[in-house]
C-alpha cells in the first residue's frame, strides 16, 4: 500500500508538528550550488563504527543502514535560516558525501505558554517535490528529516545515544532506514464546525527525574525532546490520518528532586498517579483548572508495571466533582522511556500515539473491550495475524514494529474518535480550541501552601535493631507569590521517641520542637527536611507528629498558615502484639486451618517465630499471611513442607541477628509478593521439587535473596519472578557482622527464567553478584543492575555463570521488546565461563568490564 506524501497546511490555533520520518532512499543531487545560493557545512566526524550501529538500531527500534556523527553548528543554522525570511533556500551539506538544495517555509511554532521551543519548517529537496523534508530548528535544537525515493535519512541528537560527555548540543547523528511496507491512510474524520477547524487537546507534560538526570540535567533538552515526542505522537492521527486533532501544550513540569511515585498495579496505580497530578495541579494552578485537559508522563521507571505504557480509560476530558467547576480528576498516558532515554527513536513516539488513542477513544485495547466487539465483530483476530500491519489500538499497539508505517486505525476506533471530536469539540467542551486571551497567569490570585508529612515505618517494632527506626520527610511547596516561612515540628511524647538526626535546631521541653526559620520560596518551589527518630517505648497517649508553618508576609508573621500531622502504631515484641509460633502451623490454636481457599485461610495479624514453624499445609491446601509483621528469632526458619504458602503484604526481619530462611521443600509452593524481607542468611531456599512464585517484593540487606541449590539431576520451579528489588544499602546483621549482603540469586545445579516480559523489571543493586548460577542454566530479561562495585577483594558482578569447559549448561540474557537489561555502575556486568553464552539487547553504563567471556563453547552477543 501506498502512503500520501502531499503536504498538509497545519491548523492556525494549533502548535501541532506534523513530523512525518517518511522512507525513502538516497541518490546523490546533481544539482550544484545555484549562484548566490547560501551553503550551510556540517563535517562528518565518525562513519559506521559497527557496535555503534547496533546501539542505535536497538535505541531507534528500526534497522538502520549505516549512520554518520556530524558536527551541525546549530546556533548558526537557526541564524542562517531566520535571515532568510519567509523565502528560506539553500545548500545543505553533510561532508562531502551529501548534498542538497533545500527550499523551505515555516511551518508553525512550538509554544509552551508564552515560550517558543522550536520552529518547524517543511519543504522539499532539489526542487523535487517527491523529497519532502522537515526540519525542527532552535538556537540550540535541531533534528529532522530528508527523504530520497528508498531511503530517508534522519538527524537525531547525538546526546540521545550517548549523554555521558559534557557537550552534545551540536554533534548528531544522521542514520539512513529503508522503506518498509506504510499503512494507507484509512481514517477520516470531518473537522469540527468551530473556530481553528480542528479540536484541540491541551496537555501538560510531566518528565520523570531519571529522564532529566540521564541527559545531565539538561532542561532545555528535555523540554525540547519531550514537546517534540508529543507533537510527532499526534502527527499520526493528522498526518497518517485525516483526524482533525492535535495538542496545545499549557506546561511542561520536569521532576528534578525527586521521582514519581507510581505504584505497584496497573489500574488502580494509574488511577492513584492521576489522581495525585490532578490534585497537585488543582492546589498549586486553581485557577488554570479549566486550561488542562489531560497529562502526559514520561518516566524510566516501569510505573505500575506498565509495560509500554498505561493510561485510563475516562475518555479525553476531565471528571468534574459534582457541584463544582475544578476536575477531580484529569485523563492521563504515561509512557515508559527504557533506560531514561527520552531518545529520536520512533518507538517512544509510537507508544505515545497508542495511549493517546486510548483518551481520544476512552476505551481499552480492542481484543479485551466489549464496545469494540459489539461494533465491529472479530475486529480482534486482527491482532492476531502474521506478516500483517496491526490496528494500533491492539495491546501494546500489535507485533509488529514500533513504526506508525506498521500500524493503521481501525474502522471502530476511527469511529470512536470521530464520535469523540463531535462531542467534545462543541462550546463548553473540552476539545474546544481554547481562547489563548483567557489563559491565566501563575501564581493564581487565590493560592494554596502545601505541607505533606511522609514516614517510612507506621508500625515501628520497639527493640528490634532498624525496625524500631522511622525516617520522616516533611515537604513545603509555596504555590503564591514568593514569600518566606518558619518551619516548626512537634513531637508528641519526645521521651519515648527518641530524635536520631543531628544537627537540627531543637528547643526542649514537654514537646520537642524542631525549627526552621527563614525559608525563602519563590512561586513553585518546595522545601524538604528529612529526620529520623527511634521509639522506644509504647507511651499512654498519642505518638507521632505535628507540622506547623507561619508565613512571614511583609514583616508580620502569619501563624499556623499550614498544620498537617501524622500518627504511629507501634509494636511490642510481646504476646499482646506478637503471636508466638514454633513448630507446626495445624497445631497453633491461634492460627485459622488451612483450606483450599486462600482467602479463607487468612491471617491479618503479627506472628514471632523460633526455632523452625513448619507450615504443613497440606497437598491442594492454602494458607495465607497478609499484612503480617513476621518477625525470626535468630535461626529461626520457616519451612513450607506441603501446600501452599501465600505471603501478601508483610514485613518479615530479623532483630539481634539474622535468620535461617523460608525454605520449600518437594511438593510444596510458596507465593510471595508486596512483601520486606530482611535480615536472613538465605531469604527463600528452594530445594529439589519444590516451586514458588516471587514477585513485586523488596529484599533488603539479606546475604542471599533467593537459593536453589540442588544437586544434579533435581529440578526446582521459580515462576513469574519479576518486579523485585534486591538490595544492600547496609551491613548484615551477626553472625555476618560488618559484611553486606551477597547475592539476589543464587543458582547451584538449578535452572531459572529471571523476568517477565511486559512486567516490572527486577532490580539488583548495591550486591556483590547480581545473579550468581553455577552448573546452572539462567534466562535473564527485564532487569537492571546497578551500583554493584563490590570492593579491593572482590569486584561486584551482574551476573557471574560458570561451568565446565565439557559442559553444556546455557546463559541468555537478553532484553524484551522496548526494554533492554540494563547495566549501570557496575565492576562487571557480565561474566561467563564454560557456558554457552547468549547475550543480546543490554546497554552498559558506566561498567569497567561489559563482557568477560572464558571456555565458552559457543557464544552469540
Amino acid at each position: 500500500m501506498k502512503k500520501k506524501h502531499s503536504m498538509r497546511s497545519t491548523p492556525p490555533l494549533l502548535d501541532i508538528l506534523f513530523f512525518n520520518v517518511l522512507v525513502a532512499a538516497f541518490l546523490l543531487s546533481g544539482t550544484g550550488p545555484v549562484v548566490g545560493q547560501a551553503v550551510f557545512q556540517a563535517d562528518i566526524l565518525e562513519t559506521g563504527d559497527p557496535a555503534r550501529k547496533v546501539v542505535i538500531t536497538q535505541q531507534m527500534g528500526v534497522n538502520i543502514e549505516e549512520y554518520w556523527i556530524v558536527d551541525i553548528d546549530v546556533a548558526a543554522l537557526d541564524s542562517l535560516i531566520q535571515a532568510q525570511g519567509s523565502n528560506i533556500d539553500f545548500q545543505f551539506k553533510v561532508g562531502t558525501q551529501f548534498q542538497w538544495s533545500l527550499s523551505l517555509a515555516e511551518s508553525f511554532a512550538a509554544t509552551v505558554g508564552t515560550d517558543t521551543l522550536w520552529t518547524k519548517y517543511t519543504g522539499e529537496a532539489d526542487s523535487d517535490p517527491d523529497k519532502p523534508v522537515n526540519f525542527v530548528v532552535s538556537e540550540a535544537y535541531f533534528e529532522g528529516g530528508i527523504q530520497e525515493p528508498f531511503f530517508t535519512y534522519q538527524f537525531l541528537s547525538m546526546y540521545e545515544f550517548s549523554p555521558l560527555d559534557s557537550n552534545y548540543s551540536d554533534k548528531h547523528v544522521l542514520v539512513e532506514k529503508k522503506t518498509e511496507a506504510q499503512a494507507a491512510s484509512t481514517c477520516s474524520v470531518p473537522y469540527p464546525n468551530v473556530p481553528g477547524t480542528a479540536a484541540v487537546v491541551e496537555v501538560a507534560i510531566v518528565v520523570d527525574q531519571g529522564i532529566y538526570n540521564f541527559f545531565n540535567n539538561d532542561e532545555d533538552f528535555v523540554r525540547n525532546r519531550a514537546a517534540s515526542t508529543v507533537f510527532d505522537a499526534f502527527s499520526f492521527y493528522f498526518n497518517y490520518n485525516n483526524i482533525p486533532v492535535g495538542p496545545e501544550i499549557r506546561e511542561i513540569i520536569i521532576r528534578k528532586d525527586e521521582p514519581l511515585d507510581c505504584g505497584d498495579n496497573s489500574e488502580v496505580g494509574a488511577r492513584l498517579l492521576s489522581k495525585g497530578l490532578s490534585d497537585f495541579w488543582n492546589r498549586s494552578r486553581p485557577c488554570a483548572a479549566n486550561v488542562l485537559d489531560a497529562f502526559i508522563v514520561f518516566t524510566g521507571q516501569d510505573c505500575f508495571r506498565i509495560g509500554a505504557g498505561q493510561s485510563t480509560t475516562i475518555g479525553i476530558c476531565p471528571q468534574l466533582q459534582p457541584g463544582s467547576a475544578i476536575p477531580i480528576d484529569y485523563p492521563l498516558s504515561v509512557i515508559e522511556v527504557p533506560g531514561h532515554n527520552l531518545s529520536g527513536s520512533e518507538g517512544i513516539s509510537f507508544n505515545t500515539a497508542h495511549e493517546i488513542g486510548h483518551l481520544l477513544t476512552g476505551r481499552d485495547h480492542l481484543e479485551n473491550d466489549m464496545d469494540y466487539e459489539t461494533s465491529c465483530p472479530g475486529i480482534s483476530s486482527a491482532c492476531f495475524c502474521t506478516g500483517c500491519l496491526f490496528p494500533i489500538m491492539c495491546d501494546e499497539g500489535g507485533r509488529g514494529d514500533r513504526t506508525f508505517d506498521a500500524v493503521y486505525i481501525d474502522d471502530c476506533t476511527c469511529a470512536f474518535i470521530a464520535q469523540t471530536i463531535a462531542q467534545r469539540t462543541v462550546v463548553g467542551e473540552c476539545l474546544y480550541p481554547p481562547d489563548e486571551s483567557s489563559i491565566p497567569e501563575l501564581p493564581c490570585d487565590t493560592c494554596t501552601v502545601f505541607l505533606d508529612i511522609e514516614i517510612d515505618n507506621e508500625e515501628p517494632v520497639i527493640g528490634c535493631e532498624g525496625q524500631d527506626e522511622v525516617n520522616y520527610t516533611v515537604t513545603l511547596c509555596n504555590y503564591c507569590q514568593p514569600d518566606t516561612f518558619n518551619l516548626e515540628v512537634v513531637q508528641f511524647n519526645p521521651e519515648d521517641e527518641i530524635l536520631l538526626t543531628q544537627g537540627l535546631n531543637v528547643t526542649e521541653g514537654n514537646d520537642r520542637f524542631i525549627r526552621v526559620d527563614g525559608i525563602e520560596l519563590g512561586f513553585d518551589e518546595c522545601y524538604e527536611l528529612n529526620f529520623s527518630t527511634r521509639v522506644i517505648d509504647v507511651p499512654l497517649s498519642t505518638i507521632g507528629t505535628e507540622v506547623r508553618v507561619d508565613s512571614i508576609e511583609n514583616e508580620v508573621v502569619v501563624e499556623d498558615i499550614a498544620v498537617e500531622g501524622i500518627l504511629l502504631n507501634p509494636q511490642a515484641l510481646n504476646p499482646v502484639d506478637f503471636e508466638n509460633v514454633s513448630g507446626l502451623l495445624t497445631q497453633e490454636p491461634a492460627l485459622p486451618g488451612p483450606g483450599t481457599n486462600c482467602e479463607g485461610s487468612l491471617y491479618l495479624d503479627n506472628i514471632r517465630v523460633f526455632n523452625t514453624f513448619e507450615a504443613n499445609i497440606g497437598a491442594g491446601n492454602c494458607f495465607t499471611f497478609r499484612n503480617s509483621l513476621i518477625e525470626l528469632e535468630p535461626g529461626a526458619q520457616i519451612v513450607v513442607s506441603s501446600g501452599n504458602l501465600v505471603l501478601d503484604g508483610c514485613r518479615i526481619f530479623g532483630c539481634s541477628e539474622l535468620w535461617e530462611s523460608i525454605t520449600v521443600e518437594d511438593g510444596a509452593s510458596l507465593e510471595m509478593r508486596n512483601c520486606t524481607v530482611s535480615d536472613a542468611e538465605n531469604a527463600v531456599t528452594l530445594e529439589a521439587g519444590a516451586q514458588a512464585e516471587i514477585r513485586n517484593n523488596t529484599f533488603r540487606n539479606n546475604y542471599t535473596g533467593i537459593l536453589m541449590g540442588l544437586q544434579p539431576g533435581q529440578t526446582a520451579s521459580l515462576r513469574n519472578c519479576y518486579g523485585n528489588t534486591f538490595l544492600a544499602d547496609g551491613a548484615l546483621k551477626a553472625p555476618r557482622s560488618g559484611t553486606t549482603a551477597f547475592a539476589g540469586i543464587w543458582l547451584d545445579n538449578a535452572s531459572a527464567s529471571v523476568g517477565v516480559a511486559g512486567q516490572a523489571p527486577n532490580v539488583f543493586d548495591g550486591l556483590y553478584d547480581g545473579i550468581l548460577a553455577r552448573n546452572s542454566n539462567l534466562r535473564v530479561t527485564n532487569a537492571t543492575f546497578r551500583n554493584l562495585l563490590g570492593d579491593a577483594s572482590q569486584p561486584g558482578r551482574g551476573i557471574h555463570a560458570f561451568g565446565s569447559p565439557t559442559g553444556y549448561y546455557l546463559l541468555y540474557v537478553s532484553g524484551d521488546e522496548g526494554r533492554p537489561v540494563l547495566f549501570d555502575n557496575c565492576a562487571t556486568g557480565i561474566r561467563a565461563s564454560g557456558v554457552n553464552a547468549y547475550v543480546f539487547n543490554t546497554v552498559m553504563d558506566g561498567v569497567n568490564t561489559g563482557l568477560r567471556l572464558a571456555s565458552c563453547r559457543d557464544k552469540n552477543l
